[in-house]
């Protein structure tokens, strides 16, 4: 988020600029990274009530919290695994996934099927080099 955009505004209408940030972020499973610096939570600037109303927006979605070392080690992970073959049929699909690099301390990922109008399945992986699930309506081919 850029504070150029809302930083000279009041709270209600800087946090409207901010909602669909946050939402495509949660949509698209994009990053989003909210950096505050204390000093914009004092009394004189008053944000403190925007900072706390941007944190539930946020949390309200499906969303995960990391530290700066856990958000490297799971960018790590995710570079780790690699996709064999993608095979469809009969409204389910097959994927292949290499992840010799992974081990049982690597942050847990998700496979995200998108189908093509917004909407999206997640599956949670755990490793396994085979992962078989149904895919949603609009994907199928």
């Amino acid at each position: 988020m850029n504070a150029g955009q809302w930083w000279f505004r009041p709270p209600d209408e800087a946090f409207e600029i901010c909602k669909p940030i946050i939402d495509g972020a949660a949509k698209y499973g994009g990053v989003l990274t909210l950096l505050w610096h204390t000093r914009s939570l004092a009394p004189e600037r008053e944000w403190g009530q925007l900072y706390l109303r941007l944190l539930s927006r946020i949390k309200a979605r499906r969303v995960w919290f990391g530290s700066a070392c856990q958000v490297i080690d799971w960018f790590r992970s995710r570079r780790a695994v690699s996709f064999g073959d993608v095979e469809f049929s009969e409204g389910r699909v097959r994927l292949s996934l290499d992840s010799s690099m992974l081990d049982e301390n690597s942050p847990r990922l998700t496979v995200r099927i998108h189908d093509g109008a917004g909407g999206f399945k997640d599956i949670a992986w755990m490793g396994e080099s085979i992962l078989q699930t149904t895919i949603p309506e609009r994907v199928r081919c």
